[in-house]
C-alpha cells in the first residue's frame, strides 16, 4: 500500500502457512478521508499462484453521504466520546451492509461533517458536491467516471447543512438540483435514492431568537422533495426519495450519538427492501 499523506510504501503480511485449497482474500478501507489516504498496489504472493476469480455482482451502487455513511463512532456504544479511527468502520455502515444485503459491488464518497451547500461549521468550502470529482482527498487528480458505472446512487446529504441552523432554501435546492444533474450526465441511465438521515429530527436545533425548532426534519425532507420534482418536470425521471428511520433508543447509539451498528442494520433493511421495488 501506499501512505499518500507521508508517500510511503509498506508491505503487510496478511496470513502465513495457509493450507493448500483455494482461498479468497477482501480488502475493505474501514476509515474515511479525513484519516489519511491510501492505494491498495497488489497482492505479493509467495508460493502458488493466485487465482483472479471476481464475485458475480447482481449490479453496482454508489453511496454519497457524511459521517452517517462512513460509520462515524459505530462500533462505540458510548455517545459521551468522540471520533476515533478504531471505532468508524464503514464495513458495518448501512450503505456497505445494504450492497451485501443485495449483493451489489459497492463504492462510497463519503466524509464526516459536509453538506450540499454548506458543512456542519457553516463552511462552504470543500462541500459533498466539490468534493465528488477528486480521486483522492486534497488532490487534484480526478477520477474517472466511467471506470465503474453505478447502476444506482444513494445520496444521504443534509444532516449537516441543518445542524447548526437551516440553509438558505433556494441556494440549497439549486446546489442539489446540480450535483444531481452532474451524477445524471455522468451516469446517463442510473437510479438515484434521495435520502433524508436517521440524525435529522424536528427538536432540534432551537432557533435562538424564537427559542423553537427550526423543524430540521420537516424543512430538509420538503426541500429535496421540491427539489426531486423539479428534476422530473425537466424530464428527468430514475429519482426517487427516502427517509430512513431516526435514530431509537432501543438501537443505543454510537460515538456522538451517531448510529451505532444496530441502527446501520435496522437502516440498510429497509432501505435494501426499498430498492428491491424499484
Amino acid at each position: 500500500t501506499i501512505d499518500c499523506e507521508h508517500n510511503t510504501q509498506k508491505i503487510y503480511t496478511l496470513i502465513e502457512n495457509l493450507e493448500f485449497k483455494e482461498h479468497t482474500i477482501e480488502i475493505f478501507k474501514r476509515t474515511e478521508p479525513v484519516s489519511g489516504n491510501v492505494i491498495f498496489k497488489k497482492f505479493i504472493i509467495n508460493g502458488e499462484a493466485i487465482i483472479e476469480k471476481k464475485k458475480s455482482f447482481n449490479g453496482n451502487i454508489e453511496f454519497i453521504g457524511d459521517s452517517i455513511t462512513t460509520g462515524y463512532g459505530n462500533c462505540d456504544d458510548n455517545n459521551s466520546v468522540g471520533f476515533k479511527n478504531s471505532t468508524e468502520d464503514n464495513y458495518f455502515a448501512y450503505g456497505a451492509v445494504t450492497s451485501r444485503l443485495l449483493n451489489f459491488d459497492y463504492r462510497t464518497l463519503a466524509h464526516s461533517g459536509k453538506g450540499v451547500l454548506q458543512n456542519f461549521d457553516i463552511d462552504t468550502y470543500e462541500t459533498i458536491p466539490k468534493l465528488y470529482d477528486n480521486l483522492l482527498m486534497n488532490d487534484e487528480k480526478l477520477f474517472d467516471p466511467t471506470s465503474w458505472i453505478p447502476d444506482y446512487i444513494v445520496i444521504n446529504l443534509g444532516t449537516n447543512d441543518f445542524a447548526i441552523e437551516p440553509p438558505n432554501q433556494l441556494k440549497f435546492m439549486k446546489k442539489y438540483y446540480n450535483f444531481l444533474l452532474k451524477l445524471i450526465g455522468y451516469y446517463p441511465d442510473v437510479k438515484i435514492i434521495c435520502c433524508v438521515g436517521p440524525l435529522l429530527n424536528d427538536n432540534w436545533p432551537i432557533d435562538p431568537c424564537t427559542g423553537t425548532s427550526f423543524k430540521s426534519l420537516s424543512m430538509c425532507k420538503k426541500m429535496i422533495s421540491q427539489t426531486i420534482n423539479l428534476c422530473k418536470n425537466n424530464g428527468y425521471k430514475n429519482l426517487y426519495q427516502f427517509e430512513l428511520t431516526n435514530m431509537a433508543d432501543s438501537f443505543g447509539y454510537g460515538a456522538d450519538f451517531h448510529p451505532n451498528k444496530k441502527q446501520a442494520q435496522y437502516n440498510a433493511e429497509e432501505l435494501s427492501e426499498f430498492i428491491k421495488q424499484i
